[in-house]
């Protein structure tokens, strides 16, 4: 805090994490709850157990009841955290899905965009995935985005287009620890 004048970009604090990280060594066995069976989301006000979630397969609707919210637990050891608090009662989902039905043009979009950003969400998803967005200017392409990347913090999220990816071929080193990375482009 001192050298930087009180003030760190998300650069300078990725360097310190990486350096500390690089002396207090642990192995990637042992994070992101790694050893524990139950399938587990760290967000702000805890973690999330979805090992039991029940849902319907027709509609994709999860039983909320069926979502448990565990205290944090410094063994778990997680890496990152969703920058959002669970609170399904402050949730306005109706608003949210009808939202997401006034720029989607199919369900088939609706299901991919819930899948990519629970693909974002979930550590262990099995398939590595990329998404473009098209359509019309002010169809809600940015927007969703936004949405999208406020959920999951800006700590979990990088910005890198795919002109400088293919560019640079260090600019992908900005990934690794990052649930997405989100450009307008």
């Amino acid at each position: 805090v001192e050298k930087l004048g009180g003030k760190a970009t998300d650069r300078e604090c990725n360097h310190v994490y990486h350096f500390l990280a690089a002396r207090n060594a642990v192995p990637a066995s042992k994070l992101d709850a790694a050893e524990d069976d139950r399938v587990l989301i760290p967000v702000q006000n805890g973690v999330l157990n979805l090992t039991d979630v029940e849902y319907d397969p027709e509609t994709g609707d999860v039983n909320l009841d069926t979502v448990e919210l565990l205290d944090d637990d410094p063994g778990f050891r997680f890496t990152y955290a969703i920058d959002t608090k669970w609170d399904p009662d402050a949730a306005d989902m109706d608003g949210f899905d009808s939202w997401l039905q006034s720029i989607t043009r199919s369900d088939e979009a609706r299901r991919v965009l819930h899948e990519m950003t629970g693909h974002a969400i979930h550590p262990e998803y099995p398939v590595d995935a990329f998404l473009v967005a098209v359509g019309e200017p002010g169809s809600g392409k940015s927007q969703t985005l936004k949405v999208i990347k406020k959920m999951l913090g800006r700590s979990n999220t990088s910005g890198i287009g795919l002109q400088r990816l293919e560019n640079n071929r260090f600019a992908a080193n900005d990934l690794v620890e990052n649930r997405a990375n989100i450009h307008m482009d």
